[in-house]
């Protein structure tokens, strides 16, 4: 599958095997990642949430997303450069 992270910040140690219990322990997690996103989807959360919360929710999502390019960014730099 084609992706577009794999061309800008390619990392080898992604296309190594992955042990049993680690697919089990990652897809566990996972569930539990996105059931929190079902709930809210399905009208068991908060269904009117202030425009406070919404401003909060979109501004840490930012800052996470900006984080993560900066650390595959820092990543990929020092191990080319090493």
């Amino acid at each position: 599958m084609w992706c577009i992270k794999d061309y800008v910040f390619p990392d080898k140690s992604f296309s190594n095997k992955l042990a049993l219990s680690a697919v089990v322990i990652l897809i566990s997690v996972l569930l539990f990642y996105w059931g929190i996103g079902f709930l809210m989807m399905s009208g068991m959360g908060d269904n009117n949430p202030s425009p406070e919360r919404i401003f909060f929710c979109i501004f840490i999502y930012v800052i996470g997303l900006s984080l993560m390019l900066c650390a595959d960014l820092q990543k990929y730099i020092t191990l080319r450069y090493k």
